[in-house]
C-alpha cells in the first residue's frame, strides 16, 4: 500500500517536493491551508532599494521568485539556505552565498560575507510580511543598517478536508510554523483528534516545538523531505 504524505507547501513549492516523494514510491498529497499573494507597492519599491543595497538576503524561494529579478546588479546576494540558493543562481545570481549546514537566520549569521561589506553598508532583506527579527538586530549589532521588502504575504486557503477523511493514516510534512498555526485554525472539530494523531515531518526545531505547542506528539525532524519519508519509512517497519 502506497504511503502518502501530506505537503503543507504553497503552490509554488509543490513541484520538487512532489519529486521527492514519488522518488521514494511515497504519494505526496497537496495540502496547503495558505496561499502567497504578492505585494504590488513593495514590488514596485524593490527597484529602488535593491539599488540602494550593498548585499541582498533572500528569506526563501518564493521570495526571489515573487521579485522577478534580473540580476544583472553585482552585489552579493545571500540565501537562508541551499534552495533559496538554487533558485537565485537559476535566475541569474552571480554572487550567492549560503551556508554550508543549516537553513535559517541563526546560520546565516555565520556567514564570513558578512565580515567583506563596508562599514555602515545597507542590507536589504527580502521576505514576506512579518517574520524573525533575529538577523537584522544582528547585523544592525555589527554596524550595519538594514532595510525590508517585503514582496508577499501568506493568506490563509482552504484545504480540502473531505480529501483528508479519506485518507487512512498520513504523515505531514511541515516546513512553516505559520503553516501549521493556519491548518489547525481551520480544523473541523470532530477531525482535530485524527489531524494531532499523526506522525509530522519537520526539517527545524523551532517547527517542531510549535507543533507540540499545538499538541502534536509524534515529531520526527530531519535534514529535508527525502531524509523525513526515509526516516518515517522506517519507522513504520518497525511498529
Amino acid at each position: 500500500m502506497t504511503q502518502q504524505v501530506l505537503l503543507l507547501r504553497p503552490q509554488q513549492r509543490l513541484a520538487d517536493d512532489l519529486a521527492a516523494c514519488a522518488a521514494l514510491g511515497w504519494q505526496g498529497v497537496p495540502f496547503s491551508p495558505m496561499a502567497i499573494e504578492a505585494q504590488p507597492d513593495a514590488l514596485a519599491q524593490l527597484p529602488a532599494q535593491i539599488a540602494a543595497a550593498d548585499a541582498v538576503f533572500w528569506v526563501s524561494p518564493t521570495a526571489v521568485e515573487t521579485a522577478a529579478w534580473d540580476f544583472s546588479d553585482t552585489l552579493p546576494h545571500i540565501a537562508v539556505g541551499a534552495a533559496t540558493a538554487r533558485v537565485l543562481r537559476a535566475a541569474g545570481a552571480a554572487q550567492v552565498y549560503c551556508p554550508d549546514v543549516g537553513q535559517d537566520s541563526e546560520a546565516v549569521m555565520r556567514l564570513p560575507v558578512w565580515d567583506s561589506l563596508p562599514a555602515a553598508a545597507t542590507v536589504l532583506i527580502v521576505r514576506g510580511c512579518g517574520g524573525r527579527e533575529a538577523l537584522a538586530q544582528f547585523l544592525r549589532g555589527r554596524g550595519l543598517n538594514v532595510a525590508f521588502a517585503e514582496i508577499y504575504r501568506r493568506i490563509p486557503q482552504a484545504v480540502d478536508w473531505a480529501l483528508f477523511q479519506t485518507l487512512p493514516s498520513p504523515c505531514v510534512w511541515v516546513t512553516s510554523a505559520q503553516a501549521a498555526h493556519m491548518l489547525f485554525a481551520q480544523t473541523p472539530p470532530p477531525l482535530m483528534q485524527k489531524l494531532k494523531s499523526l506522525l509530522y515531518l519537520t526539517h527545524h526545531p523551532r517547527i517542531a516545538a510549535a507543533l507540540q505547542a499545538q499538541g502534536i506528539t509524534r515529531i520526527q525532524q530531519a535534514a529535508d523531505l527525502t531524509q523525513a519519508l526515509c526516516a518515517a519509512h522506517k519507522c513504520a517497519d518497525n511498529v
